[in-house]
């Protein structure tokens, strides 16, 4: 008999794992989308000297909802470092309160406590990237 669903332990930490991602996503996408378009258009129409330091941070925005996309979807990431060194990047208050600032500029309106509430999110997706990551990975059968 063919087994529907994985009940085992490992398959239900995956599931998880990617719940996880996936409700970032749900939250977070429209938000940081926005301030990604905001910074892309601070890169395009500012001097190159401005545009070289929001670069960094438009590209760390752009990996960091890309990888979240990708792994709620179960898609392997195509740069797994870099996706790390972007949620890394958001594990820092400093970077935090950029973002927000960021937000602020583009009009949106936040929660009161969305800085810690995203700087908790950001370490759920530490702690489930981590378990991941400890999860066997299972060849394709041939």
């Amino acid at each position: 008999m063919e087994k529907l669903f994985d009940t085992s332990v490992e398959g239900s930490k995956m599931d998880t794992s990617h719940r996880v991602f996936e409700s970032f996503i749900v939250a977070y996408q429209p938000i940081l989308k926005t301030a990604e378009d905001y910074l892309e258009d601070i890169v395009e129409r500012t001097a190159p000297a401005y545009a070289e330091a929001y670069k960094p941070w438009k590209d760390a925005l752009h990996e960091l909802l890309r990888g979240a996309y990708l792994i709620s979807r179960k898609i392997p990431l195509p740069n797994k470092d870099r996706f790390v060194e972007a949620l890394q990047m958001f594990s820092f208050d400093s970077t935090i309160k950029f973002l927000c600032d960021i937000c602020k500029l583009c009009g949106i309106k936040l929660a009161k406590d969305w800085e810690e509430d995203f700087h908790e999110y950001i370490n759920q997706l530490l702690f489930a990237l981590a378990s991941l990551n400890r999860q066997p990975q299972h060849s394709p059968a041939r």
